[in-house]
């Protein structure tokens, strides 16, 4: 059906719904079909040039990713993300001044920024995993960089931004800490890294932020209609140590 209709509606309503169904799987516990869905959601976004929901769908992939232990993998997603957020960015900021609806305009860059706030906050995670302490604590300063004048994110993200980023900067100051002791202690001939030895003086578990599509009509703009309603909206979170979903 996609390959005789070439339809971009219809790679825009493909994706969305292997979106959903991942975020289906995944309350389910089967993170490797969560994850297949979201690969041929991706997939789709490609070969049709669907640009709306691509950096979304990596997102979602991220979390799934982390999920499943593969942190490298999913900071790579995260990265890819922001990227794409970055350049959508600077092309809605050149059409600001000659575009004839920059109210309109104006909201897109708001809800762009808002998913590279995240973006940048997922890369955080991942690096958070991997004990790149200070890497992490760069990204979430990011994250908190790119949200903090953004009327549309909600304030509950905002704060758990910065309080990724001060636990993040504690874990980083410990860390730092402790290796300079170890190198004190060391024989001039030797070397010894002790950091995987490192507790944490504040037990934190990053979560990853997530996405569900919400149910919208297959022509309707997006985002500039739909916004980032289904990501910061008032229905309840679902939680879990690498992701927050919206309910269906």
């Amino acid at each position: 059906l996609l390959g005789a209709f070439k339809c971009k509606q219809l790679a825009f309503v493909l994706n969305l719904t292997y979106n959903n169904l991942a975020c289906i799987y995944k309350r389910r516990k089967k993170l490797k079909l969560a994850l297949s869905a979201l690969q041929k959601g991706f997939e789709i976004c490609l070969e049709f040039n669907e640009r709306d929901n691509i950096a979304i769908t990596q997102l979602n992939i991220c979390a799934i990713l982390s999920q499943l232990g593969n942190h490298a993998g999913a900071a790579e997603h995260a990265r890819n993300a922001a990227n794409k957020c970055q350049s959508d960015i600077l092309i809605l900021n050149s059409q600001l001044v000659s575009n004839a609806d920059p109210i309109k305009t104006q909201k897109e860059i708001f809800e762009k920024t808002s998913l590279l706030g995240i973006s940048f906050y997922n890369m955080g995670v991942q690096e958070e995993f991997l004990k790149n302490y200070s890497a992490a604590v760069s990204w979430y300063e990011k994250a908190c960089i790119a949200c903090e004048k953004n009327p549309t994110v909600d304030e509950t993200l905002k704060k758990n931004f910065a309080m990724a980023y001060n636990q993040a900067s504690q874990k980083d100051m410990a860390a730092r800490k402790h290796k300079n002791s170890s190198k004190m202690k060391a024989r001039p001939s030797i070397t010894i890294d002790k950091s995987s030895q490192i507790v944490s003086p504040v037990r934190y578990r990053p979560k990853s932020a997530t996405f569900k599509h919400s149910k919208i009509n297959a022509f309707s703009a997006f985002p500039s209609q739909q916004g980032l309603k289904h990501i910061f909206g008032k229905k309840k979170n679902e939680t879990s140590q690498h992701g927050q979903t919206m309910r269906p």
